[in-house]
């Protein structure tokens, strides 16, 4: 079973490279033709596809994962759940985090490219340099917000926890 989510997790990544692949080739394809988009006036085109990219890869990865969990969706929750016996506050921090980790991850991946396509132009406003530290702070950023959500999982499970061994001891 763990070769198999190892496998899924791979070819997931596959996925998100290749998908990443056939946007820049769509926005080189736009770049390259007379009166498309001119790459020294929009060096950020691919960083913000990327990410966009990144946001939807994710999401649907968290989909997946939810619905292989049996977990019920976050609107479903909003709407059916009248006693509060499911709490929407983590499957809520999930979407950020998932948000969080597309987009970061994605506009990474773009600043990567971008550094790869500017070091090898001669564009003397933009340092090649500047895309690697881009790549390096989303990198730092998806950590940050990583430990900023699991620290408020941890604080809201150990105030369920509480909660239930406050009632427990009460009966």
């Amino acid at each position: 079973m763990e070769e198999k989510r190892n496998s899924s997790s791979f070819e997931n990544l596959i996925l998100y490279f290749v998908s990443c692949l056939i946007v820049i080739v769509a926005i080189a394809s736009a770049i390259g033709r007379n009166g498309g988009i001119s790459l020294e006036e929009n060096i950020f085109v691919i960083p913000i596809w990327t990410s966009l990219l990144g946001v939807l890869v994710a999401l649907i990865r968290r989909f997946r994962l939810r619905k292989r969990r049996g977990e019920k969706p976050f609107a479903e929750i909003i709407v059916n759940d009248f006693y509060f016996d499911n709490y929407a506050t983590l499957s809520l921090l999930s979407f950020v985090y998932g948000v969080g980790q597309g987009g970061l991850f994605g506009t990474a991946l773009g600043f990567s490219f971008d550094f790869i396509i500017v070091s090898t132009m001669d564009i003397p406003f933009i340092q090649p340099s500047f895309m690697l530290l881009g790549a390096l702070c989303c990198l730092v950023l998806l950590i940050i917000l990583r430990v900023f959500l699991e620290s408020y999982t941890v604080l809201y499970r150990t105030a369920q926890d509480f909660g239930a061994y406050i009632r427990e001891k009460k009966d």
